[in-house]
């Protein structure tokens, strides 16, 4: 009939019965009656989501309350949350559930108003078979009469019906931590533009709440045995809360979706990937490899100090895993484990942090000690270059303080430089970059045999040369490792790298001037990073000319001192740009 069940008190007759207030309301204004929400969203919560606050038993339906949500919504209930209180039991919980629903306003409606709705949903819902159905059915018609434009439940039985709800009644019924990456979208709508996935034509974007119900029918690792429930419950668990966690999905220019990671930041220093997923195919390796680069981009990239990354998804594939140890990630206690830092670090001064974090760290203490043991090695005497640039590799992209290394520039032309690294300028590509070698941690590079002055290990800083059709170009803009060096014949170099790389065969022969047997050279590096303020021309001959004594000319590859190389490194990652 309308009634609410909104209060109850002891009787005073001889057998002490409870008396339960009702209340029915005529739609009149009272003084706390609501006035315009002044353009705030109204969302409403059923009973379930309601005392999953109360009780704080569900991380999705508390992260309702986050102070910047409470800027841009109005979370409601409706009466009918009484009556549903007041089938329990339990005198002491239906006091306790009824006084924290009084801190909620309630959405205004007649009784007499939401019968023609209710009407309207019996034909949309499944079939009354218990009171909460009814009070469900109740409720959800409160919330549309009263104006309200999204039903916030985990009832997976009115979640199935949503699309049929949406398009016949106009109200949005939606899982909450969906409805929160919808409101934060709507307020940081640029945030969620999809970009280039290192200059590819492969697109990679922050998950929205519309999506969140279609994951698991492409990334649900059903061979390792997971369950759909609890892919969509860890799901909601990790973007819940869109200031500390983000989720990001990757797709092909068909829209077919490709990769998904989640990355939450627990403290300062701290970081979780709850979610890496890569979809099989030919290009899942690779993938894999440039969506483990992009977490790094998010964490290194925008602090300095210390990073632990912990990625602690349980279904990781083998594959997925052997990118994660070319990217310097450690296996421990069911977790992948890396160590990061950024900018240029003396190895004992590094070791000392490390060792210091581990004595803050309740987990993983193993993998910091190991860490830290190895960078003290690295502050010895005859320490040999390859296990310097395995324990560069290690603390990514971090780079040692040492004279063990030998440092070069290197041209390269901005049309591979598109390719090889620079997604910046395979952006001002149409086409962008190519995926594979784009993605790819490692690749190759050729150019003339002459001059030979290049020397692996070592490190390479990249000089992308003068291109007016390309901004950005004639400047320093990445670093990478240099694996490996090696001169012969065109065709010899082509076959032994043809696997790595951008060149097909007319490059490489372009490359010997036409000739299949003449000499060039083939170099191979890896862990490439862009700078976050590419240093130009003008700046890179002032800083040759204070540590060099000389500004040489660029066309070809020069070695460089270890001063020279972090004054040009440190110019560039100012920012501590990373990708």
């Amino acid at each position: 009939m309308g009634f609410v069940a909104l209060d109850e008190k002891p009787g005073r007759g001889e057998k002490q019965r409870v008396l339960t207030r009702y209340w029915f309301d005529h739609g009149h204004a009272t003084l706390f009656s609501s006035s315009l929400e002044h353009g705030k969203t109204i969302a409403v919560m059923d009973a379930n989501v309601l005392f999953d606050i109360q009780d704080g038993r569900d991380v999705e339906s508390t992260a309702l309350l986050a102070d910047w949500l409470s800027e841009n919504v109005e979370l409601k209930i409706t009466t009918e949350v009484f009556n549903e209180v007041d089938r329990q039991q339990d005198a002491v919980e239906r006091k306790r559930r009824k006084s924290f629903a009084r801190y909620f306003e309630q959405v205004e409606c007649r009784p007499v108003e939401v019968q023609g709705i209710i009407n309207e949903l019996a034909n949309l819902l499944p079939v009354v078979k218990k009171p909460s159905d009814r009070s469900d059915q109740r409720q959800l018609a409160m919330a549309i009469r009263g104006g309200a434009e999204f039903f916030l439940t985990r009832d997976s039985g009115l979640l199935t019906c949503a699309e049929r709800l949406f398009e016949c009644l106009g109200i949005t019924v939606i899982h909450p931590a969906e409805f929160i990456l919808c409101i934060d979208e709507l307020i940081r709508r640029v945030d969620y533009q999809p970009v280039r996935l290192a200059g590819t034509r492969i697109t990679v974007r922050r998950i929205r709440g519309r999506d969140v119900s279609v994951l698991g029918q492409t990334f649900l690792s059903y061979g390792m045995g997971e369950k759909l429930a609890a892919f969509e419950r860890r799901l909601h668990s990790a973007l819940c809360r869109p200031t500390v966690g983000t989720g990001y999905l990757v797709e092909d220019t068909c829209g077919e979706r490709l990769g998904l990671v989640a990355l939450c930041q627990e403290n300062d220093q701290i970081f979780t990937i709850p979610f890496f997923r890569v979809k099989r195919g030919t290009l899942a390796p690779t993938l894999a490899r440039g969506l483990a680069m992009l977490l790094l981009k998010e964490v290194v990239g925008q602090r300095e100090g210390l990073s632990l990354m912990i990625l602690t998804d349980p279904y990781v594939d083998n594959w997925a895993g052997l990118a994660l140890c070319e990217l310097g990630f450690s296996k421990s206690d069911r977790a992948w484990v890396k160590i990061s830092c950024g900018g240029i670090n003396a190895p004992k001064t590094l070791a000392q942090e490390i060792r210091s974090f581990e004595m803050k760290c309740s987990v993983h203490r193993s993998i910091c000690a190991d860490v830290a043991r190895v960078l003290e090695t690295c502050a010895g005497e005859d320490v040999s270059s390859d296990f310097l640039v395995k324990t560069e590799q290690r603390i990514w992209p971090g780079k040692l303080r040492t004279s063990g290394l030998p440092n070069f520039i290197v041209p390269i032309q901005p049309r591979w430089a598109i390719h090889l690294f620079d997604e910046d300028l395979a952006r001002q590509n149409l086409f962008g970059a190519a995926s594979t070698p784009a993605l790819s941690c490692e690749n190759v590079y050729y150019r003339a045999k002459d001059p030979q002055v290049l020397q692996a290990p070592g490190r390479i800083l990249w000089y992308v040369s003068e291109d007016k059709g390309y901004q950005g170009s004639k400047s320093i803009r990445a670093c990478s490792i240099l694996h490996e060096v090696a001169t012969g014949k065109a065709k010899d170099l082509f076959s032994r790298f043809q696997r790595l790389g951008i060149y097909n065969w007319d490059d490489v022969r372009r490359t010997a001037k036409g000739d299949p047997n003449g000499q060039i050279m083939a170099f191979r590096f890896a862990m490439t990073h862009t700078f976050a303020k590419p240093i130009l021309w003008e700046e890179v001959q002032r800083i040759l000319l204070a540590q060099v004594g000389t500004e040489p000319p660029l066309s070809t590859p020069l070695r460089v001192p270890q001063a020279c190389f972090e004054a040009i490194y440190k110019t560039g990652s100012k920012a501590n740009g990373v990708a």
